[in-house]
């Protein structure tokens, strides 16, 4: 491992010297890339004003969905090793952006490791930070099959709701992946055009990091939502500036 103690040199080239060292392991490289854009979107300088970031985009972990759907190999054990290969090459927590991989999350994070935020709680506790009560959830198939969010949400006695049509979520997120811009672009006006007449809701809960791209095509959703991917982003630059912020977050879901 290089040694970094020599390093900043002088004022002009200077960073802090127990600046963390965030790891993120994708598995689903596409949104790993929207997750990586929305990490680093919040500096504004020169190159060593950004965080050490150590990516393991590893496409070969076996598929979360069809663990799920068809009872294939069981990725769980291919996760941790990935962590932990992060770890040793320092980082100091890692992320996984995506959400139907925290189905698993008891699996692949146990305390001996080294930080593995939740994504699922950490988007929860940002909905109930900003006072919504209303959420309705737009999700994987497993996600939605697990109720991850709804479950949650119900900690706090908060009832969740599904998007009504996961056959055109499902569509959308196989469009993000085949890079079928055609598709995602309907996917997106019938989801606008659902919601445009779904009352009772406060917030939209996108719970799949390939949501935010697909409604992307539309300019956006016009009424509150919040994108997990950008939550979790955000979460890293929390986690390097007060290392007990994972711990106010777990005690806040229990």
């Amino acid at each position: 491992m290089s040694d970094w103690s020599g390093w900043p040199m002088n004022e002009a080239v200077y960073w802090p010297k127990n600046e963390k060292t965030i790891g993120v392991l994708s598995v689903a490289p596409i949104t790993t890339g929207d997750f990586i854009s929305k990490l680093v979107s919040r500096i504004k300088g020169k190159d060593w004003h950004y965080p050490r970031i150590l990516i393991d985009s590893n496409s070969k972990i076996p598929s979360r969905g069809r663990y799920f759907e068809l009872n294939e190999t069981d990725p769980s054990p291919y996760i941790l090793h990935g962590i932990e290969a992060l770890h040793q090459s320092g980082a100091d927590f890692v992320v996984v952006p995506c959400n139907t991989v925290h189905i698993l999350y008891d699996k692949y994070s146990p305390p001996i490791l080294c930080p593995v935020p939740n994504m699922i709680d950490i988007t929860i506790v940002a909905a109930l930070n900003r006072n919504y009560r209303k959420p309705m959830i737009i999700c994987s198939n497993a996600v939605r099959k697990h109720e991850l969010y709804e479950k949650g949400f119900a900690l706090h006695g908060i009832h969740a709701v599904q998007y009504p049509n996961q056959d055109i979520i499902t569509q959308g997120i196989y469009g993000i992946k085949q890079s079928d811009t055609k598709k995602v672009a309907r996917v997106a006006e019938t989801v606008c055009e659902t919601l445009s007449v779904i009352q009772d809701i406060d917030v939209i809960i996108y719970g799949c990091t390939d949501i935010e791209m697909i409604m992307r095509t539309k300019g956006g959703l016009n009424r509150p939502y919040i994108d997990s991917n950008q939550v979790l982003a955000d979460f890293c630059w929390d986690y390097i500036e007060d290392e007990n912020v994972d711990e106010r977050i777990r005690l806040f879901s229990e």
